[in-house]
């Protein structure tokens, strides 16, 4: 599950709810909710999973 998200500089960290990193990807945070997340890489923003798999791009 997805507790917090930080963006530093051109990566974004994904953290759980003990405060341990889940994963990192490069780009802007668009946003996220417990389950997902949506970061802006180029022109594509890219949705992932709690565990970092790709779900789509648009």
């Amino acid at each position: 599950m997805i507790a917090a998200v930080q963006q530093v500089g051109n990566n974004v960290r994904v953290l759980n709810e003990q405060g341990l990193t889940l994963f990192m990807k490069c780009g802007e945070l668009v946003g996220y909710t417990s389950q997902t997340i949506s970061i802006r890489l180029n022109s594509t923003v890219w949705t992932y999973d709690s565990s970092g798999r790709c779900l789509f791009g648009r």
